[in-house]
């Protein structure tokens, strides 16, 4: 982690915030350990701790599966109206495409598709945003000479890390930010007008969701955009064209993009925060004003976190708005059915490090609880632990410790001596009255029911929406093409769906515990092939080497840099 002093005026680095980090990994293994010892030990106690969890993980499924039926109405609904015509000009856009040693092909691959947008060079700003290395530098000239006439500006900035900061995106990303904002002033153009579409460099941006995004700015509250995180829905677009793709990932990635869009689709009874994944759009003045991203340990799950800093930041102020327009990410691909998995599960573990955000938001949440009502940060405090505890949780209390209490029940049903007998299963004769063996029995049937049923309703609805808002876009499938496609992947897929979920949420939070230092590893995505424009043709071949524009020496935050740009004023 990040030794070397504060890394951020709103999450300090200090003995309460470290502990605060290693808290989901303590509980992790206590819960591990008690979930074995516990049904011989304390049986009875055990099973009045194991239904208070079960209520908890059956309250945190419930409202997702129904939210992702709710937005998967609404992506039809809007599938029935006509896509709103996009505007040559209008809208300024900057695009912040954050790379990590991305393969040049990638990145062309990304802003080609940008660049087949209607009026790409009128109102989009590119800013590549990259580490401070030599073979990255050059791979940023070259893609700026290539692509600069198709923008109406287009740069990059290369980031030094400082003492304290985490590699990666967040950290490239805040960097860039105020890069961006001195290139918007350098070039004359209305800061205030300015909306920032975060994307990494595999992420397509369809011209589908840009229209949306523009016709819903206009819709906003009292017609400002500022203070609002826009929040596309993810899908995947190589889980069934890639042969490099494993089964068993593309099934995992399907239901995660279902998860976020379930996340998404809530109804905001307590508060209203939406949580993107990795493409979302937020103004360049409501960034300036956060101080950009969180460049800590703290903030490797950039997305998450920023969703986490807006509400924090602007009580009452901040709003989340929900477009039902895709994106396009991409799913981990290798050579082998081995390689696969184990890539997947590497990039799965870096997810699960942004449960740094529970630490988070405890630690805002009692800094500022006299802004909000308690029932709302209580509210919130649970689901974000909900995002990620239940990876490690879910398996061996519902699993492992019920499993074993039930088997306990079931075949040792006595109170003879035994070595495992706790006295708290036998000394009890009476519960409301009625013998305890009778009260057990039937609430471990109800818990059992209950806990089976959710799983099995939750699934019935997850996979077919996860399917249409997959490939609802994609693909003119028929309904019976959809069950049958959601019925195929789930089969192929899900024996593998275990290995994505527990093992690497259980290795990232006993590294948090350990106090390891927080790495991000990025995912290989060479096997990507050139993508198929989808809209109209940009006016210049996306191959075609462009003379460089004259160019405007900008003094950025790490280095100088050198700005090609397509504007006619520059």
């Amino acid at each position: 982690m990040g030794r070397n002093g504060p890394v951020t005026a709103d999450f300090p680095v200090t003995l309460v915030t470290s502990f605060l980090h290693r808290g989901p990994g303590l509980l992790s293994w206590v819960v591990i350990l008690v979930s074995v010892a516990g049904p011989f030990l304390y049986p009875l106690s055990f099973l009045i701790w194991a239904s208070l969890y079960a209520l908890w993980f059956m309250g945190s499924i419930a409202p997702t599966a129904v939210g992702l039926a709710r937005t998967c109405w609404n992506i039809r609904a809007q599938q029935a109206k006509p896509t709103p015509e996009p505007c040559a000009e209008g809208q300024l856009h900057a695009f912040m495409l954050c790379t990590y040693k991305d393969d040049i092909s990638l990145l062309r691959r990304t802003l080609d598709l940008l660049a087949g947008h209607v009026g790409a060079d009128k109102k989009y700003v590119v800013v590549l945003a990259l580490e401070a290395r030599a073979d990255e530098s050059e791979k940023a000239r070259q893609l700026v000479s290539e692509y600069s006439s198709k923008f109406l500006a287009m740069s990059f900035n290369e980031h030094v890390d400082a003492p304290g900061e985490c590699r990666g995106k967040a950290s490239n990303a805040s960097s860039a930010g105020r890069y961006l904002n001195k290139l918007v002033g350098a070039l004359g153009l209305p800061r205030n007008e300015i909306l920032v579409t975060v994307l990494d460099s595999d992420i397509e941006v369809y011209q589908e969701y840009i229209a949306r995004l523009e016709e819903n700015v206009a819709q906003v509250k009292h017609g400002d955009m500022h203070r609002t995180l826009f929040c596309p829905y993810m899908t995947f677009y190589n889980t069934e064209d890639d042969s490099s793709v494993p089964a068993g990932v593309a099934q995992w990635d399907v239901l995660w993009a279902a998860a976020v869009i379930g996340n998404m689709g809530r109804k905001p009874w307590l508060y209203n925060v939406k949580f993107p994944c990795s493409t979302y759009s937020i103004s360049l003045e409501t960034l300036v004003e956060m101080g950009f991203w969180e460049v800590g340990d703290v903030g490797i799950g950039e997305d998450h976190h920023t969703a986490l800093r807006l509400f924090f930041t602007f009580p009452h102020e901040a709003d989340f708005q929900v477009i039902h327009a895709p994106f396009g990410a991409s799913s981990v691909g290798a050579d082998g059915l081995l390689s696969g998995i184990r890539a997947r599960a590497t990039q799965a573990q870096r997810h699960y490090l942004a449960q740094m955000d529970i630490s988070y938001v405890c630690y805002r949440a009692y800094q500022q609880w006299q802004t909000f009502r308690v029932w709302q940060l209580a509210g919130l405090v649970l689901e974000v632990s909900g995002h990620f505890l239940h990876l490690t949780l879910s398996l061996p209390v519902t699993s492992l410790g019920l499993g074993i209490l039930g088997l306990w029940y079931v075949l040792l049903d006595s109170c003879a001596p035994s070595p495992w007998k706790d006295a708290d299963w036998c000394e009890v004769e009476h519960i409301f009255g009625y013998q305890w063996k009778t009260v057990v029995q039937v609430w471990l049937l109800i818990l059992g029911t209950c806990l089976q049923g959710v799983l099995i309703a939750s699934t019935a609805v997850v996979l077919p929406c996860a399917e249409y808002c997959n490939f609802a876009h994609h693909k003119g499938r028929t309904l019976r093409e959809y069950v049958c496609g959601a019925l195929r992947r789930y089969v192929s897929g899900g024996p593998y769906m275990l290995l994505f979920t527990f093992p690497p949420a259980l290795m990232a939070t006993t590294k948090l515990l350990m106090g390891y230092g927080v790495v991000y590893k990025s995912a290989d995505k060479s096997h990507l092939k050139p993508v198929e424009l989808l809209g109209p043709p940009s006016p210049v071949s996306a191959s075609e080497v462009v003379e460089a524009r004259p160019p405007v020496l900008l003094v950025a935050e790490d280095k100088a840099e050198l700005v090609l740009s397509a504007n006619p004023c520059v």
